[in-house]
């Protein structure tokens, strides 16, 4: 099984990549991404803050990224 971080779409990961080079705390969420394969195993503290290391565009979320990633994850 592939994990949630190379579920995310490229450009969030390569979004979230960058703001690792300035944000110490990135590697926590990169790392928490990396140890899970499903998106219901994630926290809110995690989205939350994936949400805001990344350039996702806030008028595209709702409660379906919230719940399953919609928008967020790969469409496969």
């Amino acid at each position: 099984m592939i994990n949630i971080y190379e579920q995310l779409k490229p450009e969030i990961q390569k979004q979230l990549d960058k703001s690792a080079e300035e944000y110490n705390s990135v590697s926590t969420v990169k790392y928490t991404l990396m140890s899970k394969t499903l998106w219901s195993e994630l926290n809110i503290s995690t989205v939350k803050d994936l949400i805001l290391f990344t350039n996702i565009n806030k008028a595209d979320l709702g409660i379906n990224s919230m719940l399953y990633g919609t928008n967020i994850l790969k469409d496969e």
